[in-house]
Formats: C-alpha cells, sequence, structure tokens
C-alpha cells in the first residue's frame, strides 16, 4: 500500500452576476436530495444533509469559487481556449490538499464553467 497522486481540476472563469443567477437557477430547481447526490461522483459529502442545506452548500461554494485562484494549494493552467484551476498532491487515501474537497462542491458545474472559461479568454 502507498501514496498515489491524485488532482482535480475545474475551468476558471469570471462569475459574473448574470452567470451566477444561471448556476444557482440550476440549484434551485433540485426537487429531492436523491437529485441533488447524483451532481456528485461521491455522494457521502452531502450523507446528513437535507435539500435546503444541499441548495445553501453549494450557493455558498459558488461564492467561494471567486476566491479558489488566490489559495495556495491552487494553481492554474491554459489549455485549448480556457483556463483551468488545479490543486493535487500525494494521497494515502485522504485529500491531498485543503482546496480538493471544495473542488468537488462546483463538479456539476463544469460544463457552464468551461463555456464561460473559453468566452473570458476570446
Amino acid at each position: 500500500m502507498g501514496a498515489d497522486f491524485i488532482y482535480h481540476i475545474l475551468p476558471l472563469c469570471e462569475i459574473t452576476p448574470q452567470r451566477k443567477i444561471e448556476l444557482i437557477w440550476v440549484i434551485e430547481k433540485l426537487e429531492n436530495t436523491t437529485e441533488a447526490r447524483k451532481l456528485f461522483w461521491d455522494d457521502l459529502i452531502l450523507e446528513d444533509m437535507d435539500l435546503d442545506e444541499i441548495k445553501e452548500t453549494l450557493i455558498d461554494y459558488i461564492e467561494e469559487y471567486k476566491e479558489f485562484a488566490c489559495r495556495r494549494d491552487v494553481g492554474w493552467l491554459s489549455l485549448n481556449g480556457a483556463k483551468y484551476l488545479l490543486t493535487g498532491g500525494m494521497s494515502w487515501g485522504d485529500d491531498p490538499t485543503d482546496s480538493f474537497k471544495d473542488f468537488e462542491y462546483l463538479d456539476w458545474a463544469w460544463d457552464c464553467l468551461e463555456e464561460w472559461s473559453k468566452e473570458d479568454e476570446k
């Protein structure tokens, strides 16, 4: 048993007021906890939350996303006309960085974030 290198990436874009509204609209359309948990590959991160708590958590992470690029355990790279945030490191079964789990809370928004990142780079 040894350590593995694991990483997580998210598209980097500006969250304008209009874009924030679009993301919140997706969250508000969630009708039950099962539907909300399907947004995540690891549904245990939301295991003990009811639907309102899940929605509130996701909205909070939209706000926190704006600061992700300023964290010391996050870097960025430019690839194929878009920018991406990157965090990761060696793991012995735990999260390799403090930001790693935070990235998971925004996986569901990947398509929107990537599209907006490409728009921002034009």
